[in-house]
């Protein structure tokens, strides 16, 4: 088998893993993308900063999953509408980002043993956020590093260009809510600034560098995202 890119194999792990719960070996994932056995292990312990994969006792790898996601049970009309939202998402958000396109590309999988119109149309979309078809890469990466605070619920320091200012600031920021923002055809961030007191929206495509901190915090339980759009 003709070996892959470095962006493809890891997302051909990925999937093979997501397939085969059973879990293989490094031998077998080698075979199958026609790659050593050392760079298969590169590349899991790179993947295991981001993806929860464990070996068991027999030496196979397993990715762990949500099992209620891995189950939901969907109608034609609302397959159309996932379809739509899809296409939607690959309008709106115009830079490459592979979490995005993972996953649609897993959407499509499991919707195309249902409907393969729509599971072809979805993993279609999914191609435009891919890292190597794309410009604008430095926004993926900003999208990455601001989606990883939120899930770790850690503070960052927003560095922050305003037009009005001629200037850039920067903010230690607290993550509440990621909005796409659709006249802008881009995305929204909203959260607290402690340094002046008070919940801050900002454009996505003005933020020029994002620094995850150690400080946590907690979203307020009252927090309403649509008070601000």
């Amino acid at each position: 088998m003709k070996s892959k890119n470095k962006s493809e194999r890891l997302r051909s792990i990925e999937l093979i893993l997501f397939e085969k719960p059973e879990g293989i070996r490094r031998a077998e994932l080698a075979r199958k993308l026609g790659v050593s056995r050392a760079t298969i292990s590169r590349d899991i312990v790179e993947m295991s900063k981001d993806f929860p994969i464990y070996e068991d006792e027999s030496n196979r790898l397993h990715l762990r999953s949500l099992s209620a996601l891995n189950s939901i049970r969907l109608t034609l009309p609302e397959i159309q509408m996932l379809s739509i939202a899809s296409r939607l998402l690959s309008r709106k958000i115009r830079f490459p980002y592979t979490p995005a396109g993972n996953a649609l590309r897993k959407l499509g999988e499991a919707i195309g043993k249902i409907s393969p119109q729509y599971g072809r149309v979805i993993k279609k979309t999914a191609d435009v956020f891919d890292f190597d078809k794309g410009e604008n890469r430095e926004y993926g990466i900003l999208l990455d590093t601001l989606i990883k605070a939120v899930a770790a619920q850690k503070a960052v320091r927003l560095f922050h260009y305003s037009t009005r200012m001629g200037k850039e600031t920067s903010y230690m920021f607290h993550i509440y809510h990621i909005e796409p923002h659709a006249e802008g055809n881009s995305l929204q961030v909203v959260g607290y600034a402690p340094q002046v007191g008070q919940i801050r929206t900002f454009k996505f495509e003005r933020l020029t560098d994002i620094q995850i901190l150690d400080e946590h915090y907690s979203i307020p339980s009252e927090f309403d995202a649509d008070e601000y759009f």
